[in-house]
């Protein structure tokens, strides 16, 4: 399945729950929610010839923190990928605390640390001062079956 294909199938069922999907001009791709005027999204950079992407940047208004909505872009992002046919997702946050993001792909879809060469090491327990998280996503079985569960947990509070 190409891209737009998918993102079109994914447009088609998410639309009625307040998540939109569309590619964006320079080829990053965008999920996007909208609930109570209110907007949170998250953008994914990839090239198609390495079969590698990025969950580029995204965020999440304070009214929608804590609902799980910002989890749910995130595994709609890698079904999207996953179906396109990318076999390696990658996550960087750069930030001097440990990301709420970053805790959240871990948790619930299945990233793992991904330390990279002549990149400083990510400590084995959050310090405050370490500049980059760096989490990867390669499928599995049971990473599928993680972001497929959190899918139908998060379609499910969006349509109560």
């Amino acid at each position: 399945m190409n891209l737009n294909t998918a993102i079109r199938a994914y447009n088609s069922k998410l639309s009625p729950v307040g998540i939109h999907a569309k590619k964006l001009r320079n080829g990053e791709f965008m999920l996007g929610y909208v609930g109570n005027g209110k907007g949170s999204y998250i953008i994914v950079g990839h090239n198609s010839k390495t079969g590698v992407a990025r969950l580029a940047k995204g965020y999440s208004h304070q009214n929608h923190r804590g609902l799980r909505i910002g989890t749910a872009l995130r595994a709609y992002a890698l079904w999207i990928l996953y179906m396109t046919g990318y076999h390696k997702v990658y996550q960087t946050n750069d930030s001097k605390n440990f990301p709420i993001s970053t805790h959240i792909v871990r948790k619930h879809l299945g990233f793992e640390k991904h330390n990279e060469p002549g990149h400083p090491k990510e400590p084995n327990t959050p310090k405050a001062n370490h500049l980059f998280y760096r989490s990867a996503w390669t499928p599995t079985p049971a990473k599928l079956k993680a972001v497929m569960r959190t899918m139908r947990i998060s379609l499910k509070r969006l349509q109560d």
